[in-house]
C-alpha cells in the first residue's frame, strides 16, 4: 500500500484494497466533490460498486471528469498511478483526454452507452510507453434526479488476443506465399503433379496433369 496514504480520514469505504484506502484518505475537500460527507448517495453507490468488483472500473465524475478507479484499473494506469487518482482528467492526460472527451465522454454524458472494441490504448508503463489493446463499457451513470452526472467506464484488455490473432494472420499469409511459391516451381518443371488430401480429395493439380485429364484448370 501507498506511502503517501493517510489512514482513518473516513470509515467508508469499507474494502477496495489500496484503491479504497485512497477513497477514505484522499483529500476531497480541496476538489469539486466535497467532503465524504456531503458525497450523493449515487456516488458512494458506484464506488461501493467498484471497489467489489473483479472488473477494472474507472469512474469519472462530474464537469471536471474527476477520476476514481478500483484496484483492478490500477495495474492499467502504470506510471500515472497515484497522480491521476482524484484528479480531473484534462490535467492528467492533457490532449489525450480532450480527444476521449470528444469521442467518448461527451456522448455518454448526453445519456448514451459507448463500447469500444479492442481499441489501441497507450499505457504509461516504467520501461515507456506500451501499446495495449482493450474492449471498454462506458455507461452513465445518473444522480438521485435522473442527471448523468458520471461516466463508468469497464474495460477488458485483449491484448494478447490481438497478438495471436495477429500472429495467426501472419503465419496463414506466409503459408499461402510459401503455397503460391511452391506452385510457380511446379508449374515451371512442366511436368504432371496433383496432391490430395488424406481423404483423397484433390488439393492441388498442375497444368500438365490438367491437360492430360482433360479438365479445365478452373475445376
Amino acid at each position: 500500500m501507498g506511502k503517501d496514504l493517510h489512514l482513518g480520514r473516513s470509515a467508508w469505504p469499507s474494502n477496495g484494497g489500496e484503491m479504497g484506502a485512497r477513497v477514505r484518505a484522499f483529500d476531497w475537500e480541496k476538489t469539486s466533490l466535497g467532503p465524504i460527507a456531503s458525497w450523493p448517495q449515487s456516488l458512494k453507490t458506484t464506488i461501493d460498486l467498484m471497489m467489489a468488483s473483479q472488473l477494472a472500473m474507472n469512474l469519472i465524475w462530474g464537469p471536471e471528469r474527476i477520476l476514481i478507479y478500483n484496484e483492478v484499473h490500477r495495474a492499467f494506469m502504470g506510471t500515472m498511478h497515484p497522480r491521476a487518482f482524484g484528479r480531473p482528467g484534462r490535467e492528467v492526460w492533457g490532449e489525450v483526454w480532450e480527444a476521449a472527451e470528444a469521442a467518448i465522454h461527451r456522448r455518454v454524458f448526453a445519456g448514451e452507452t459507448v463500447t469500444l472494441e479492442d481499441h489501441p490504448w497507450t499505457l504509461l508503463r516504467d520501461d515507456g510507453p506500451e501499446e495495449a489493446f482493450f474492449t471498454s463499457y462506458f455507461t452513465p451513470i445518473r444522480d438521485e434526479t435522473g442527471a448523468v452526472v458520471a461516466n463508468l467506464a469497464t474495460a477488458f484488455e485483449t491484448t494478447n488476443a490481438i497478438k495471436v490473432k495477429a500472429a495467426r494472420d501472419q503465419a496463414e499469409r506466409a503459408l499461402r506465399k510459401s503455397e503460391a511459391s511452391l506452385r510457380e516451381v511446379l508449374e515451371g518443371i512442366g511436368e504432371a503433379f496433383y496432391a490430395l488430401d488424406r481423404d483423397q480429395r484433390f488439393l492441388y493439380a498442375s497444368r500438365k496433369a490438367l491437360e492430360i485429364w482433360d479438365r479445365s484448370p478452373t475445376i
